[in-house]
This record gives structure tokens, sequence and C-alpha cells, in this order.
């Protein structure tokens, strides 16, 4: 039996536009850019993430790294990295 592919499809200007407006208009780097829709985008991929039991741990550091250092802000960005086979699970 052939192993069996999962494809994400995101509409991602719905995303972006559904982020904008739902978080507060004061997440910004120092420099003053506006970053809530790429926080809110970040936050919604973020639970997308799936690796296999034996590489979780390196899976895990390797999302932290990369999205806190997405954007330079004001004050630091700290990623919580939940594991879990149903999102309940995962907090």
């Amino acid at each position: 039996m052939a192993t069996q592919q999962r494809i994400v499809l995101v509409d991602g200007s719905s995303l972006v536009f559904r982020a904008w407006y739902a978080l507060p208009p004061n997440l910004e780097t120092s420099a003053g850019k506006t970053t809530n829709a790429i926080f809110g985008l970040a936050t919604l991929f973020r639970k997308l993430f799936e690796a296999p039991d034996d590489e979780v741990d390196r899976a895990c550091a390797i999302i932290a790294e990369r999205m806190e250092g997405v954007v330079e802000l004001a004050v630091p960005l700290v990623v919580d990295v939940g594991v879990g086979r149903s999102w309940v699970e995962a907090k």
C-alpha cells in the first residue's frame, strides 16, 4: 500500500486579513513597523507542523529558533512549542 501524504491548503490572504483586524495594531517592531498580521499568521501556521516521534525534539528546537528570529521587536519574542496528537494535548 502506498504511503499517503498530507497536503494542507491555506488561504493566506484571508488569514492575513483576519489577523490584521483581529489583533491590536500596537504590535510593532522597534522601528514602528506594524506586525500584527505577521504575528497572527505565524501563530496559525505553527499549529500545522508535524514530525516523526524520534524527531520531535529537534523539530521543536528548529521551529522555536526560526520563529523567535523572524522579526526584531522592542520586546523579546518568546515561542512556546507544545507537542501532542491534538491541540488540547499539545497545550
